[in-house]
């Protein structure tokens, strides 16, 4: 929630934001997201730092960093593992929807845009970014 309301808000208005991730959450159905993918947590001293939930098709659906954590490299290790993890499994290409605040993480990662894209959460719409990086063995 902090990584969307506070880290996001120079790309998306509170409405947006507030669209993005309601508060309160609904538990239920972020169980049911989480139920279908890997998710690993980096920690740092005050708790929380970030985390990454990917599935075995190689979709990164969810990567994010608090933002007391920024510019320290937690997005980019947890990433790093993921990569890894599941090119040892086989997998060929990775996905994502990437934020606009995301965007540039993930370019600077290798991933290509697909397209841009506009999802509706209610009567709100969020821009995002469709990107995919083939991944070669060795690399």
């Amino acid at each position: 929630s902090a990584a969307v309301h506070d880290g996001a808000a120079a790309h998306y208005d509170p409405r947006q934001r507030v669209a993005w991730a309601p508060q309160p959450p609904d538990l239920a159905r972020w169980r049911e997201r989480f139920a279908g993918l890997d998710t690993w947590v980096a920690e740092g001293e005050d708790g929380l730092a970030g985390f990454i939930a990917y599935d075995w098709d190689g979709h990164i659906d969810l990567l994010f960093t608090h933002p007391d954590q920024l510019r320290r490299g937690v997005a980019t290790a947890l990433y790093r593992f993921a990569e890894a993890t599941l090119m040892a499994a086989g997998v060929m290409e990775l996905t994502t929807a990437a934020s606009l605040v995301a965007h540039p993480f993930f370019t600077k990662q290798g991933f290509e845009l697909v397209e841009e894209q506009t999802v509706w959460r209610g009567e709100v719409a969020l821009r995002r970014f469709a990107m995919r990086k083939a991944l070669v063995a060795g690399r």
